[in-house]
């Protein structure tokens, strides 16, 4: 058998693709090969007036995974030169190498935007993410990396819960763009305990929740002993303006921690049915900080604390709210206290620290008594 050569081609207009061979692929039209004799190379296209690059093969299909399989395409696909010289549209119309499409793309940082981006196993990378936060994070699972990483670039919509796994950091790309995440029926996080004491931060994300989160579901949730969880710059609204929004308190929920930090946070409107701390609840942690967040217009029908709840039964235990600001919250209950801003339910002495905080217009609506009261903060 001979061997094909495909050589010194030039595609001479602007733009153009394949400088040896362009190759439409649609359903009913996958019956090309290129043997393992077939060899493709200084073939250039011209992408402008004063540039070459080569570009032996371009490929559209109106589904490159599907349409373009390795049996097909029997010469070597490798990276490095093949980077532009074999490429094709994938389903967003972006060139891509075609050794993507069987090479699973494994990496400490994976990107992901619905608005450019495709699950498939070549995204993650930032010129091609991927286009949903679980897909992305299911790419992280699989590498053996220590410290892990998910930009967010734009929307993303979450109605399922997410297990964050290992040390992991949940970012915007952008930092003065922060990534909207819209939050509804089962959707939030919970910090999975696969590893001892995982450190997980969740940076600079404006969250929604646009519908009822189910009973017992929480944006963020973690009961992993010693774990270091950091929330910051982080916006939580309830896109239900004066309707329930979550059926069990807490926004942010963490217990058994080793040091939990949330600051530069803000929180507005936030309904709870029922439970303590509508906007944080934090439970027997060794060391929490809220610094510099704000807690407005959350309720709860049937609890304590609509801005903060606070459980300590450990001496070793500590808490510092400072330069945060409680305004119109209100708790509803058929109990002497109720803590509009804060509630404490603590057994011993504690290192608690209130530092430079504003508290405004807080509540306490006794039911029994169907009278309300300004009630910044109770204790138990």
């Amino acid at each position: 058998e001979g061997k094909t050569l495909f050589t010194n081609s030039l595609c001479n207009e602007t733009n153009s693709k394949g400088g040896a061979v362009y190759l439409q692929v649609g359903e009913g039209r996958e019956d090309y090969i290129f043997e393992k004799n077939v060899s493709l190379t200084e073939n250039y296209v011209k992408i402008d007036d004063n540039s070459l690059i080569e570009n032996s093969l371009f490929i559209d299909a109106d589904s490159l995974y599907s349409r373009v399989t390795l049996d097909k395409l029997l010469f070597n696909l490798t990276q490095g030169d093949d980077e532009t010289n074999f490429r094709g549209y994938d389903i967003n119309l972006n060139e891509i190498p075609l050794y993507y499409l069987f090479n699973e793309y494994q990496a400490s940082a994976i990107y992901v935007s619905d608005k450019t981006g495709v699950d498939q196993i070549w995204c993650g990378r930032e010129v091609f993410p991927c286009k949903t936060i679980e897909y992305g994070h299911d790419k992280l699972s699989s590498t053996t990396q220590q410290q892990l990483q998910l930009n967010l670039v734009d929307t993303q919509t979450l109605t399922q819960i997410l297990f964050l796994e290992g040390n992991i950091i949940l970012k915007s790309k952008f930092v003065r763009s922060p990534a909207q995440m819209s939050i509804s029926g089962s959707g939030g996080f919970i910090i999975g305990g696969l590893i001892q004491a995982p450190n997980v931060t969740i940076k600079n994300i404006d969250f929604s929740i646009t519908s009822e989160l189910t009973e017992g579901v929480h944006v963020l949730d973690s009961t992993v002993n010693n774990a270091n969880i950091t929330v910051s710059e982080c916006i939580f609204i309830s896109g239900r303006p004066q309707r329930t929004i979550i059926a069990t308190a807490g926004v942010i929920r963490v217990a058994n921690a080793a040091n939990v930090t949330v600051e530069k946070c803000e929180m507005y409107s936030i309904l709870a049915t029922t439970g303590n701390g509508v906007g944080i609840s934090l439970i027997n942690n060794l060391n929490a900080l809220i610094n510099e967040c704000l807690f407005s217009g959350e309720y709860t029908e049937y609890g304590n604390g609509a801005g903060i709840s606070v459980v300590l039964s450990n001496a070793s235990h500590a808490i510092a709210i400072k330069r945060s600001r409680f305004i119109n919250d209100m708790v509803r209950n058929n109990m002497s206290i109720g803590g509009g801003g804060i509630y404490f339910n603590i057994s011993d002495y504690k290192s608690i620290d209130i530092d430079t905080c504003l508290f405004s217009e807080n509540r306490h609506l006794n039911t029994l008594q169907s009278s309300s009261a300004r009630n910044n903060s109770g204790t138990d």
